[in-house]
């Protein structure tokens, strides 16, 4: 989003949480969907996270925050790519979750 507004993208409007202007200050702030309750999380804090952010210029902290050849990841491929990774590291999926056979 945009000053509050969704960011167009090929046709589809992308609202992702994960954007730049949801972490002001450092303080990543999110109301979930489904209870509509509020996360704050000091980023600072998060050893592993706030060095990693810290490495994007500040002229590059726009838009979403998690790209892929510079444009914001889709739902379906994040879903995807992350499925991959959790299947190489024996995480399971959660029950009643689809999980494409591996592959051959």
């Amino acid at each position: 989003m945009a000053n509050g507004r969704p960011i167009p993208l090929d046709g589809e409007r992308w609202s992702g949480p994960y954007r730049w202007d949801n972490i002001p200050g450092g303080v990543f702030r999110l109301k979930t969907s489904k209870t509509g309750a509020e996360i704050v999380d000091d980023l600072p804090k998060l050893d592993l996270l706030w060095p990693l952010i810290q490495t994007v210029p500040q002229q590059n902290r726009a838009g979403a925050i998690v790209k892929a050849y510079g444009e914001p990841i889709r739902t379906r491929t994040y879903r995807k790519w992350f499925r991959e990774i959790a299947d190489k590291a024996a995480i399971p999926a959660p029950c009643g979750t689809w999980t494409p056979p591996p592959a051959l």
